[in-house]
């Protein structure tokens, strides 16, 4: 059954006039009735009486014309699903990141994209740094959030920056402090991340450790973000960190930045240079034309 032929007839059925409907479609009227009677004769019935110059449906016609609606419907729609996917407006991104409570400020971002473009459909993939480069490499996932890593050889977009801070408890002694010194964290139980070579705050604060106003109560036992920013927020110890991995826990924490460190890190959103998805143009274009996410 010809679309067209569908659409002519609609057009009909809605305006009960082989002229009006003739206007609206933008030909002339002769080959309107041509391509309705050769619809009649492929159904075998009559979809319209015509007497006393007025144009009524059939039963029949009444029948076709709720399908030919939907069908109409199912065609446009199709036709628009496979638009989006070609231009990247659809199909599936696999996201990765590297730690729950570092994705703060990429959700803001993610979650305006997904309002907009509706047809693409996200998938977050959580990991370590070295997980995550390996399944960039392969074209695994499509994109990475993260700081800057040198080791990270890929096409990268900038989200925001972030500084390191030491996170304290909401009833820490020190919790009012704009800033904080080193000095000021003696008699402190400083929980370090034990692999600093991972964690970019902990190596920005170990490279202090010659500094001879660095306190002497640092504890490497933990290199776990979340526990040590659990074990900040019910008072066990302060630990530095990035500013932008507390926001998880800002009612419970506060983030102080140090005197001693004002370095900025990038976080950047990361391209696999073997993505298959059309849709991860579309969101690094997204992400260029956001520079203000929040």
């Amino acid at each position: 059954m010809d679309i067209r032929r569908l659409r002519y007839f609609v057009a009909v059925a809605e305006t009960l006039s082989f002229t009006a409907a003739a206007r609206q479609l933008g030909m002339a009227q002769p080959p309107l009735s041509v391509q309705i009677r050769r619809l009649e004769e492929e159904i075998g019935s009559r979809l319209f009486d015509r007497a006393n110059r007025r144009t009524i449906l059939t039963p029949a016609g009444r029948h076709l014309l709720t399908r030919a609606r939907q069908i109409l419907d199912l065609a446009g729609t199709t036709r628009n699903e496979l638009e989006d996917a070609a231009a990247g407006r659809a199909g599936t991104l696999n996201i990765g990141v590297s730690d729950p409570s570092f994705a703060a400020q990429p959700i803001r971002i993610l979650r305006k994209f997904v309002r907009k473009h509706r047809g693409v459909r996200l998938q977050v993939k959580n990991g370590d740094s070295a997980s995550l480069q390996a399944r960039l490499r392969t074209g695994e996932i499509d994109a990475a959030y993260g700081i800057a890593d040198p080791a990270w050889p890929f096409r990268r977009l900038a989200l925001c920056v972030t500084r390191l801070i030491i996170a304290v408890g909401k009833r820490h002694r020190l919790q009012d402090r704009s800033s904080l010194a080193l000095a000021d964290l003696v008699g402190e139980r400083i929980l370090v991340d034990g692999r600093a070579d991972s964690d970019p705050a902990g190596t920005a604060f170990s490279a202090l450790s010659g500094n001879p106003a660095i306190p002497p109560n640092i504890d490497r036992s933990s290199g776990d973000l979340n526990e040590r920013l659990w074990q900040a927020a019910i008072g066990l110890c302060v630990t530095p960190c990035l500013e932008i991995e507390t926001e998880r826990l800002a009612s419970s924490l506060r983030a102080i930045p140090l005197k001693e460190i004002s370095t900025e890190f990038p976080v950047y959103c990361y391209a696999s240079p073997e993505s298959q998805a059309p849709a991860l143009e579309l969101l690094l274009h997204f992400i260029e034309a956001n520079e203000d996410p929040s």
